[in-house]
């Protein structure tokens, strides 16, 4: 068998007969290269009974029940190991494919036989079981093309990869100590390793974008995520996302290494953000820091320093200048701009400069344009007008507003966390005070911006509203 297609199934009967039959729908199934492998873990719905209704009808299709609910990468890891398949997808049930996606993913790794990993792009629907043909693809979440570094701020390989099972050999299975960031774990893992992934654009996919989806549901995914990153980007590993990329004496790839880290944190493009740009300016410190004695590491920090404070307002009249200069490494490698395929957005390449007697890669970062991809939707005098600014979220876009109203005379700015064992990730917040929602009572006419991620809106607002007369309510997001 060439391929082998598996589904983690719980409690989604309403979806698993669609996902069986996008599958079914494949070029590659109706080749007789496909087998659907379905791991039913524990399920207390019936997706059972439709998947043994479609096994009379269709061959090629396994089934496997286990009586104990088990996490998605358990469920996983079962399938890998009765799929018969060269390579192996995973196929979530509320996510569709075009009918061409997994030919077009496995002829890729068919005519490169170095490449590990293949992934294309995706779109959201927001329609439970609507097929890729019935979507009108106005929400894409497009990928970019693979440079190993990139993938230490964010996972842009997308929900429906394709790998060679063989990799599995290489670098074992999915760890099942993660339940919602396993496979960005498993990719990083891959890299680590010096594996190789490619971009295939032309595969393309669909995934149902809801408020109950796992990786979103609760706070699990943070943590996850935030442990992850500790464990990858420690030094040694990410020196070896670069030895086959720069082409520098050994002694020299420290610096070049994370100049060039420090510059892809700074504004980077993740697949799930609508185009919009983000920024890791904790990481960008992290690795400018790594050298302080050197000339263009103290210039990069002191540049940093000046964003993180707020210094970058249009409204008065300031000796602030209206852009940043930050230097990277001495090679040209590609912008995270260019790996994605858009137009600058803050922060680009303006050329080269001599830095401590050695040329660099110099990149312009736009105050202006900064403060409107950040602050442009939001009504900014309204806030520095208010009594009070309540701040929901503990993260570092909602910080960099709390320094810029700070920076603007707003002296009344709290934040308020729903869970306060997220306190202990946020010791950078001592300049300001943090609550409890529910240390709140008597408000009016309370300003509240909601700087946590887009699917937890509309649960945050209800309990506002609930709570609080007349509030006025913003989002640190763009819709």
């Amino acid at each position: 068998m060439k391929v082998s297609a598996i589904i983690s199934t719980y409690n989604a009967a309403n979806l698993i007969r669609g996902c069986l039959e996008d599958l079914l729908n494949q070029t590659l199934y109706q080749k007789g290269e496909l087998e659907i492998v379905v791991i039913d873990s524990g399920s207390l719905e019936n997706e059972g009974q439709i998947v043994l209704e479609l096994q009379k009808e269709k061959t090629r299709i396994e089934y496997l029940r286990t009586e104990e609910r088990e996490s998605i990468y358990q469920a996983w890891n079962r399938g890998i190991q009765m799929a018969t398949g060269k390579y192996i997808t995973n196929a979530n049930t509320d996510d569709r494919h075009d009918v061409h996606c997994l030919e077009k993913l496995v002829d890729h790794l068919e005519e490169n036989p170095d490449d590990d990993i293949a992934y294309g792009n995706l779109f959201k629907s927001v329609i439970p079981n609507e097929t890729f043909e019935q979507n009108d693809r106005s929400r894409p979440c497009l990928a970019q093309t693979f440079f190993p570094s990139s993938l230490l701020m964010h996972n842009y390989i997308g929900a429906q990869p394709m790998w060679r099972k063989s990799l599995h050999d290489k670098i074992g299975l999915f760890d099942e100590e993660y339940e919602i960031v396993g496979d960005y774990e498993f990719v990083l893992r891959a890299i680590s390793q010096g594996a190789t992934l490619s971009f295939v654009p032309e595969a393309k996919g669909l995934m149902l974008w809801h408020e109950k989806a796992l990786s979103t549901r609760d706070q699990r995914g943070i943590f996850e995520i935030k442990a992850l990153h500790s464990k990858y980007r420690q030094t040694e590993k990410i020196h070896s996302t670069y030895r086959d990329f720069l082409d520098c004496a050994d002694e020299d790839l420290p610096i070049e290494t994370h100049l060039d880290l420090g510059i892809r944190a700074l504004c980077y493009f993740p697949q799930f953000s609508s185009g919009t740009p983000r920024f890791d300016f904790e990481f960008a410190y992290q690795n400018f820091n790594h050298s302080v004695q050197h000339s263009a590491f103290e210039h990069n920090l002191r540049s940093l320093q000046s964003i993180i404070c707020g210094n970058y307002s249009s409204d008065r009249k300031t000796t602030e200048p209206n852009s940043l200069t930050f230097y990277g490494c001495s090679q040209n490698l590609p912008t995270e701009y260019e790996l994605k395929g858009v137009k600058p957005a803050y922060l680009s390449r303006s050329g080269e400069e001599n830095i401590g007697g050695q040329l660099r890669q110099r990149y312009s970062f736009d105050l202006g344009k900064f403060r409107e991809i950040l602050l442009g939707h939001l009504p900014v005098d309204h806030f520095l007008s208010s009594d009070e600014i309540f701040i929901w979220g503990l993260n570092e876009r909602g910080k960099l507003l709390g320094n810029y109203l700070k920076s603007m005379g707003q002296k009344k700015i709290r934040f308020i966390e729903s869970s306060k064992s997220e306190y202990v990730f946020h010791r950078n917040f001592q300049d300001f005070e943090i609550i409890s929602f529910d240390d709140l009572d008597n408000l009016r006419n309370a300003v509240f911006v909601l700087a946590m991620s887009a699917h937890h809106w509309k649960n945050v607002m209800q309990q506002i509203n609930r709570k609080i007369a007349q509030p006025s309510i913003y989002k640190l997001d763009r819709e």
